[in-house]
């Protein structure tokens, strides 16, 4: 089984924000559940198989079908986190060593 990846990184909310206001973008209002509504925004996720300008991914809205050929609103930026942990190998459990580290 593939290892999940995490991503991390930044929304230009004022560029959001303009996108919104324009009409141009799909918006929508989401009903959970449990009944209470939100506004949400359509956005498209691209992941680069190589980084462009080091970074990962990024973040465009979606157009409404009318704007279709204009450009969509580039709104953010993400990359992958490093995982900082170090593998364990058998030898970390050795019964000697883990009594010394107590």
């Amino acid at each position: 089984m593939e290892k999940s990846k995490n991503l991390y990184g930044q929304i230009n909310f004022d560029e959001l924000i303009n996108a919104v206001r324009s009409g141009k973008v799909k918006t929508s209002i989401v009903t959970k559940k449990d009944g209470t509504k939100f506004r949400a925004i359509n956005v498209n996720v691209w992941i680069n198989e190589v980084p462009k300008f080091g970074q990962d991914a990024s973040i465009t809205t979606q157009n409404k079908k009318e704007y279709k050929e204009e450009k969509n609103y580039y709104i953010g930026n993400l990359k992958f986190i490093e995982s900082k942990v170090k593998e364990a190998s058998p030898d970390d459990f050795e019964e000697d060593n883990y009594f010394e580290m107590l």
